[in-house]
């Protein structure tokens, strides 16, 4: 946590601007509202500096208790873990999870920035940077407890990059989504209930992951009623983890799904009120990342299974 927070406010500094103009011969009263607007843009940025750091405490506080409590410690460990092979502990959906999670933290950052007065390119290089050096961080540690994988790595650094190019060309933002759907399995449920852990991020049977292509970047349906649809791939693994009692499944598909954001807006966004215009943001600023659950839908799947049970390594 040290080395993030001196990241941030060593990168907030170096991109706080100035006036360099001489102030002499200019009104009084316009130089006073100069330095306030500068003070307050300066206090913006230590905001949104605090409001990183904040969020990368609250996950940091999470992961521990999540993974790493109680675990012992064991010498550095370094190996493949088949990648997306039917015989894995997660039949890949870790892989996509790493890549999600790094994409989303990426983008959260890179927003609070932007929020912070930030240029968008600027927010995006820290915001997209900070999330990788996390996960890294998270995949060294896991080598001395369970192994570091470098499938896991791999995903992040993709995650951080698609995070990037989706900041940096606002095109592609509107044109894509990046989701990940969840809905606690029933082992999971029946874990919690039983004074399980809360580790949402292993309930992979739980778990659906979804590139959508919004039809609403058409031009031509953008103002149908197909503008509530997207179109997209998914994939998602059943019975890997938390539930290994019946055979294991991977699924690959072709599907529909709802645009959130598009009912969202038509229903919230051109209201009088404040308060539904902010919520219309909110929704949007979620659904973006987790859609509502149950709607999507896969219309041509591919699916394969095993009959082993899959591997315990992590």
């Amino acid at each position: 946590m040290k080395t993030l927070a001196t990241t941030a406010i060593f990168l907030i500094a170096s991109t706080a601007t100035g006036d360099d103009v001489a102030a002499e011969g200019r009104p009084h009263a316009e130089v006073e509202e100069q330095t306030q607007t500068e003070d307050a843009a300066t206090s913006k940025r230590w905001i949104s500096a605090a409001i990183t750091a904040g969020v990368y405490t609250g996950v940091a506080t999470w992961s521990y208790f999540a993974w790493y409590k109680g675990q012992p410690d064991l010498p550095f460990k370094f190996g493949g873990d088949g990648y997306f092979g039917r015989n894995t502990y997660a039949g890949g959906a870790d892989k996509v999870g790493h890549a999600w999670s790094t994409y989303t933290l990426g983008r959260a950052t890179s927003g609070i920035l932007r929020y912070g007065g930030w240029n968008r390119n600027g927010a995006s290089v820290v915001g997209n940077s900070l999330a990788l050096l996390w996960f890294t961080s998270v995949e060294l540690k896991d080598g001395f407890h369970f192994t570091f994988s470098p499938g896991d790595q791999i995903g992040n650094v993709l995650g951080a990059g698609l995070g990037m190019v989706m900041d940096v060309f606002p095109v592609v933002d509107e044109m894509f989504d990046f989701r990940m759907q969840y809905l606690p399995s029933r082992q999971f449920r029946k874990n919690v209930a039983g004074g399980g852990g809360l580790d949402v991020a292993n309930d992979y049977t739980g778990q659906q992951a979804f590139v959508a292509f919004h039809l609403s970047s058409v031009p031509q349906l953008k103002d149908t009623w197909l503008r509530f649809v997207d179109v997209g791939v998914g994939f998602r693994t059943r019975n890997y983890k938390p539930d290994v009692t019946q055979r294991p499944r991977q699924e690959l598909y072709l599907g529909i799904a709802l645009n959130s954001e598009q009912l969202s807006d038509a229903l919230l966004a051109h209201r009088k009120s404040k308060l539904a215009r902010k919520t219309n943001r909110v929704l949007n600023s979620i659904t973006e990342f987790m859609p509502i659950p149950y709607t999507t839908l896969p219309v041509v799947k591919f699916e394969r299974s095993t009959a082993d049970a899959p591997s315990e390594d992590r």
